[in-house]
C-alpha cells in the first residue's frame, strides 16, 4: 500500500459540500501531489484509515479564541524522519519519533534542502 506524506481533511459540520468532489494532481515545485477534498467526522479515525500501521503525526487546527470549539481542519503528516514536501504554504516536512518513542519532533522548512539552520525553519519537540 502506498503510504500519503500528509493528509488534510475538514470536519463535515463545515466542510463545503464541493470540497467533497474535489480531487486531481498539480505540480508545486517539481513534485506531483495527487489531492482530494475529504470531509470527516473523526479525525483519528480518517487518519488510520490512511496510514494504517505506520507512524503518523495527526494535528487539529481551530479557531483562535474559539478554546478548541471551532474545528477548522485537521493535518496528518508521515512520521519516517526524511524531508517531504507539503501541500501547505509551499514548505517542506521531516517528522521523527525520539528514540525512546516518547517525543516527537516536527520541522518545517522553507526548501527541499530541509537545513534546520536555513532562515524560517521551524522546530518543535513534545514529549520527554
Amino acid at each position: 500500500k502506498n503510504l500519503p506524506l500528509q493528509v488534510i481533511a475538514f470536519p463535515d459540520s463545515t466542510c463545503e459540500a464541493t470540497a467533497r468532489d474535489i480531487q486531481g494532481c498539480n505540480d508545486w515545485s517539481d513534485n506531483w501531489f495527487y489531492y482530494n477534498g475529504n470531509c470527516i467526522t473523526d479525525s483519528t479515525a480518517f487518519a488510520e484509515s490512511k496510514f494504517g500501521g505506520a507512524s503518523y503525526l495527526l494535528m487539529e487546527k481551530y479557531a483562535e479564541g474559539t478554546n478548541c470549539g471551532a474545528h477548522m481542519y485537521t493535518v496528518a503528516y508521515r512520521s519516517d524522519n526524511k524531508c517531504h514536501p507539503s501541500i501547505l504554504e509551499g514548505t517542506h516536512f521531516r517528522v521523527s519519533l525520539g528514540s525512546d518513542d516518547n517525543s516527537l519532533t516536527l520541522a518545517t522548512f522553507p526548501s527541499e534542502l530541509c537545513r534546520e539552520s536555513d532562515s524560517g525553519a521551524t522546530i518543535v519537540t513534545v514529549g520527554s
